[in-house]
């Protein structure tokens, strides 16, 4: 009686043992995965910036091509 129950004790903590290791490499992914996201989005908010800057830049050369037209 006391053995089986053991054995199940045992099963128990050796699944709570596998699934804490899981957990804990789970959780190094979405760390990886958020570090990831973290230089995308600061790419992202450098090509905007750029991208208002080529705007800048474009519109201001047109009102001087309009100028010059115009």
């Amino acid at each position: 009686m006391f053995e089986i129950l053991e054995e199940k004790i045992d099963q128990a903590m050796k699944k709570m043992e596998t699934l804490t290791q899981e957990n804990m490499a789970l959780r190094e992914k979405i760390k990886e995965k958020e570090e990831v996201i973290q230089g995308a989005q600061a790419r992202l908010d450098v090509l905007e910036e750029e991208k208002e800057l080529i705007k800048s830049k474009v519109d201001g050369i047109l009102k001087k091509i309009n100028r010059v037209l115009g």
